[in-house]
């Protein structure tokens, strides 16, 4: 199973045209300042743009001034992602920074920051703070987009190449899981009389061949199954389905809930996804 791809969608984001646009664009408003990117409170800042700014607190050679500037930043960072806004902090020595979320709908992907900006600079940053999230988080939803694309063509050159029901399973459940960004997962195909089997399942321990071809009871499944005609969505609770994707996970749901993602071609549907998912995630 690879990596999900929101590990990797904050350097996407850097990476992206509109970024590169977006800073250029800032660095003629604002002296060519200081940027830099982290993935979350904990983990370490990541230098994209210095402009040969030694004076900045990131990269100071006086150990109390880096210490300062990481403080700063770390209860910035902190505001910033429990009311997912823009804020402006102090970036020492003598100076003013502002540190941004790189939000995906309402998920936080990580954080960019601009260093090293004049304190008189404090007059128009505050309008420009909110621009800068609802920019970023265009970004990131472009990059999700281009990622469940990505997605869908890997899994049409699977499906066309294999011969391997066994990998292509494997697959089908990986793709859709990195498309969910979910952690936990199962795969069901339907028989004829529209009974689920579990065939495939990522991140439960239960091996996942231990219950390959072990069929659910047909009630009251079968007509459920039956009737599936919307696409992906949330399962409610009481939902026969998501009773037994909740005893194979075996865990409190907290703020997630259970998708079900139907498999389906031409009108036949052919199995479900059921998989863990965050509560109140959009689905791009």
């Amino acid at each position: 199973m690879t990596e999900q791809p929101a590990v990797n969608r904050l350097k996407k984001v850097i990476e992206s045209e509109g970024f590169q646009q977006l800073t250029q664009r800032l660095d003629e408003l604002l002296g060519n300042p200081v940027w830099w990117c982290c993935q979350n409170r904990d983990s370490p800042i990541v230098l994209i743009h210095s402009h040969d700014k030694r004076d900045c607190g990131l990269l100071s050679d006086d150990p109390k001034i880096r210490e300062e500037w990481h403080q700063a930043v770390g209860e910035a960072m902190k505001e910033s992602e429990e009311d997912q806004v823009g804020l402006m902090t102090v970036s020492p020595p003598g100076h003013v920074q502002v540190v941004v979320p790189v939000l995906c709908g309402s998920d936080l992907q990580g954080f960019v920051g601009i260093s090293h900006l004049p304190v008189y600079e404090q007059r128009r940053l505050p309008p420009l703070l909110s621009l800068m999230v609802e920019h970023l988080r265009q970004i990131a939803e472009r990059v999700r987009s281009e990622e469940d694309l990505d997605g869908v063509r890997r899994l049409w050159n699977e499906v066309v190449s294999t011969l391997d029901l066994g990998s292509l399973l494997e697959r089908i459940l990986e793709e859709i899981l990195a498309v969910m960004d979910s952690s936990k997962g199962a795969l069901f195909l339907t028989d004829p009389d529209k009974r689920l089997a579990t065939r495939k399942s990522f991140g439960i321990e239960t091996p996942s061949e231990s219950s390959a071809g072990l069929p659910l009871a047909s009630a009251p499944y079968e007509n459920k199954m039956k009737t599936w005609d919307h696409p992906a969505r949330p399962l409610s609770e009481g939902d026969p389905l998501r009773d037994v994707f909740l005893n194979m996970v075996g865990q409190d749901l907290g703020k997630m809930e259970v998708w079900g993602v139907p498999l389906m071609h031409v009108g036949h549907l052919y199995g479900l996804v059921l998989c863990l998912r965050k509560k109140d995630r959009k689905l791009s």
